[in-house]
């Protein structure tokens, strides 16, 4: 059984959104990776790329880390994954916000 949760003060129920993990193309600059992560944690890009970069020049973990995200995390292409990605209900708004046509 789905949970759900009312949406505003109307009856409508809608299913609970999911987050999921998704490189995010939209916002890359490189693989996606950065941008993915700070939209899957809420937090802004660039401390996450400022992250990153330190990782890499205090040492090699920074990079290892990032290539191990990049093979495992799929892209995020679709509506769907796009709003998983950002802990978005799959509702019909949504998914017309990120569809590739407009």
């Amino acid at each position: 059984m789905e949970s759900e949760y009312r949406q505003g003060d109307s009856n409508v129920t809608v299913p609970k959104p999911v987050r999921k993990f998704y490189r995010d193309l939209d916002g890359n600059v490189l693989t996606g990776v950065c941008s993915g992560l700070a939209l899957y944690f809420r937090i802004d890009v660039v401390l996450v790329r400022i992250i990153f970069i330190a990782a890499v020049l205090l040492g090699t973990a920074g990079f290892w880390v990032y290539l191990v995200l990049f093979i495992i995390a799929p892209a995020a292409r679709t509506a769907t994954e796009k709003c998983e990605l950002r802990g978005l209900p799959l509702t019909e708004e949504n998914l017309k916000r990120f569809s590739r046509k407009k």
